[in-house]
């Protein structure tokens, strides 16, 4: 896939070609600014209930976030744990 990329990119900019990647980062396993996931419903979009944003700890988080998502699922409008709630990226005027 990345060679792929590299391709298409030298087609549309042959000065690409030059160029070495001072890193690489596929984004498979999405984190958050303040390194804490995102678990509870969404603000904006009814019914979206969000379990994302654990980047490397995907998996030592699962057991926790399972439960955080079915206390979300079978007590909507009960509090969300504060330290993981989608609302804290919520500015003033709106989402970032």
């Amino acid at each position: 896939g990345q060679a792929w990329l590299e391709r298409q990119a030298r087609v549309l900019a042959p000065a690409i070609a030059r160029a070495r990647p001072a890193s690489r980062w596929a984004g498979l396993r999405p984190g958050t600014p303040d390194g804490l996931p995102v678990v509870g419903p969404s603000s904006e979009a009814r019914g979206l209930l969000h379990a994302t944003g654990h980047f490397r700890n995907g998996v030592l988080l699962a057991a926790v976030t399972a439960d955080l998502v079915h206390d979300a699922l079978h007590s909507p409008g009960e509090p969300v744990e504060p330290a993981f709630d989608p609302a804290r990226f919520a500015t003033v005027g709106g989402p970032r």
